[in-house]
């Protein structure tokens, strides 16, 4: 997590799909994830995440789906 002291946690995710299928809908998905504490002798390197796209302080997020509401968004290449 960005902040100074960098907690790191091992989760995991699962989503799946809910009820029928709908040709003019989007699908309709429930998900869940686990997070726990991460063991400190897996010795695995961590991968930079956010808490959400509008409040990440990461400038070169290859994963940002929208503007930061600070005025760090990546720069558009052109």
């Amino acid at each position: 997590m960005p902040a100074p002291n960098a907690t790191r946690f091992l989760c995991f995710a699962l989503a799946e799909p809910i009820g029928p299928a709908a040709f003019d809908a989007p699908p309709v998905l429930q998900s869940m994830m686990l997070v726990l504490p991460d063991p400190p002798e897996t010795g695995s390197v961590p991968y930079p995440v956010g808490l959400s796209c509008r409040i990440c302080p990461r400038n070169d997020c290859p994963s940002r789906r929208e503007p930061a509401l600070k005025g760090i968004a990546p720069q558009a290449e052109l």
